[in-house]
């Protein structure tokens, strides 16, 4: 039986460990579509989905996961509308979780991304230890789900007459989801994105059976321990200020930061906090010059 604790973290020490670690996963074009990343600010955190978290904290039963998710989508539902101006179909299940996502919201959806640099900024903006990014290969997790799933509904998932990738349809959503709970996982989108989805290079890792730990329908898909540490990688990375301060002015650089992933006020003026991370912070935040102080003495505060 396969378990997290047989997968081996592949440990990252320097600045160089990242140069490397993009090239792997995103110099190859036969790469880009098939893995996934989540950052973890936390190195010992498991992977698990918002829902999951909650339930432990209140203390419930995971045999009422399943109850309790349903009656969180009511609740939204029901209360959407006030908010939002387009709302996903009334049985679009992906678009409804997808949108509770967005908002906040606790579902089975685990969070990832497209984008190694976006995993990586999620990962390293607010660590003060160690902190992970995950890699994960979709295609296998499609296609060992598909052997869990069984013919008869893998065809669901799998290119073909009756595919249906975004399970938009409420019975589709049922037959890989719901009845009968399998212990699976696969990535999954909702077909209409949103702003925020299309500039995070959104996806999501959804699992079959949530009346168990995501990490439990994660290790059940794979048959061995080798096929499990293939598809599945961890990295951990060594905290200093140091590589901190690299990486995020490296991201930088590449105008990857909270403006840029969160558009809008609040994600520029988070944003601001990052340049504190370039080498003469100094001069990327200059001080007014005397002549225009001068110009415009009326707006400063005499002392």
């Amino acid at each position: 039986m396969v378990s997290m604790g047989s997968l081996i973290a592949e440990p990252c020490e320097k600045f160089d460990d990242v140069i490397s670690l993009s090239n792997k996963f995103c110099r190859r074009p036969d790469k880009l579509s098939c893995w996934i990343f989540r950052g973890q600010e936390d190195a010992t955190w498991s992977l698990s989905t918002n829902i999951e978290r909650a339930i432990q904290e209140f203390n419930l039963p995971f045999s009422k996961a399943p109850d309790i998710e349903l009656g969180l989508l009511r609740k939204f539902r029901r209360h959407c509308e006030n908010y939002v101006a387009n709302v996903p179909d009334w049985g679009n299940y992906m678009e409804w979780f997808a949108l509770m996502r967005h908002y906040g919201a606790p579902t089975r959806l685990l969070d990832c991304t497209y984008s190694f640099f976006v995993a990586l900024f999620f990962a390293l903006e607010n660590a003060d230890k160690p902190f992970v990014v995950w890699a994960f290969n979709s295609e296998a997790f499609d296609r060992e789900t598909c052997h869990v799933l069984g013919p008869k509904k893998a065809v669901l998932i799998k290119p073909g007459p009756k595919y249906d990738p975004n399970l938009q349809f409420p019975k589709d959503f049922h037959k890989i989801f719901v009845s009968p709970r399998k212990q699976l996982v696969c990535a999954m989108n909702p077909y209409k994105f949103n702003e925020r989805m299309v500039i995070q290079q959104g996806v999501f890792l959804c699992p079959g059976d949530i009346t168990k730990p995501f990490e439990k329908n994660l290790t059940n898909i794979f048959k061995s321990e080798k096929a499990f540490n293939q598809n599945v990688k961890k990295y951990e990375f060594k905290f200093s200020h140091k590589l901190k301060k690299e990486i995020l002015f490296y991201l930088q650089k590449m105008n990857m930061n909270r403006a840029t992933l969160f558009p809008g006020l609040e994600g520029f003026a988070e944003s601001l906090r990052t340049l504190l991370a370039f080498p003469e912070v100094t001069k990327v935040l200059p001080k007014d010059s005397d002549y225009v102080k001068k110009r415009y003495s009326a707006r400063w505060p005499k002392p």
